[in-house]
Formats: structure tokens, C-alpha cells, sequence
């Protein structure tokens, strides 16, 4: 567990520059899925975590898909395969990966200022003017039948 201190320690960094957290088959547990789940909302451009194959049964799964932007919208990926979990937990996952893959992706902002994350008048900008190139790049998919 302490490697996982480390990492979400590095997670909450201002110049921590990780989009893609993959650790697969390390034997992590409920506790080390919280402790991942409180530095999520910290981390400025983590997008993909990835914990397939541990010991993160449901409620280590629901802090960690809940500081992910929860089922509805979700800003990061989250892959729990090969995690012992119930069904109606797998299906969660697969719902938020599912509606992010379509392009609802959630706002990370309002996840981070849950967790007491403050975000600076720069970063509003730059998540607006994503946010802004989201909604122009999704339009074109207007006419294929799926609301978004």
C-alpha cells in the first residue's frame, strides 16, 4: 500500500503530466482503491485508469468510479476487469465506459471541487475552450441517432 501512497501523492501535483494509470495484477485491495480514489479529482490530465486483475471488490470500485465523475459522467476511463465484483458493480463500469466512449464525458471540475480542489481562472479557461471544441467535434455525429 505504500506504493500507492507515492503514486497518488505524485497523482496530486500540479506537474504531474500522467494520462493513462495502469496497474494491473499488483494485488491491490479496497483500501488502495480509495486511496487512488482520493487523488483522482487532483490530477490535471489523468484520463484512462486501468486496475484489471486485483482484489478491489464493489465499494473500492464505487469510490474510484464516483472520483472517475460517477456513472452518468464520467471524465477518466476506469478498466476493472478480473476485479471481484458483482454484477450489478461490473455493469456500472460498463455504463460510464460505455457513455464516455459516446462522448458524454462529465465535467472534472465539478468532481474536483467536491473533493476541495480549487481550480485557477487559467484552468477554467482552457477546460471552457475544451469543452467548447468537444461540443463542435461531437455535432458531427448529430445524424446518427444517438443523443448526446
Amino acid at each position: 500500500i505504500e506504493g500507492i501512497s507515492h503514486i497518488a501523492q505524485g497523482l496530486r501535483r500540479e506537474t504531474c503530466i500522467i494520462t493513462v494509470l495502469l496497474l494491473g495484477s499488483c494485488g491491490l485491495d479496497d483500501v488502495a482503491a480509495r486511496t487512488l480514489a482520493a487523488a483522482v479529482p487532483h490530477s490535471q490530465g489523468l484520463s484512462e485508469v486501468h486496475l484489471p486483475c486485483n482484489l478491489i471488490s464493489d465499494a473500492g470500485c464505487d469510490a474510484l468510479l464516483d472520483a472517475c465523475g460517477g456513472v452518468e459522467n464520467p471524465f477518466a476511463a476506469l478498466d476493472m476487469e478480473g476485479n471481484p465484483l458483482t454484477t450489478v458493480c461490473f455493469t456500472k463500469v460498463a455504463k460510464a465506459c460505455a457513455l464516455r466512449e459516446l462522448g458524454n464525458v462529465g465535467n472534472k471540475e465539478s468532481v474536483r471541487s467536491s473533493y476541495g480542489v480549487e481550480t485557477t481562472a487559467a484552468e477554467e479557461e482552457k477546460h471552457a475552450a475544451a469543452a467548447d471544441n468537444e461540443e463542435d467535434d461531437l455535432s458531427d455525429y448529430s445524424d446518427t441517432g444517438f443523443s448526446i
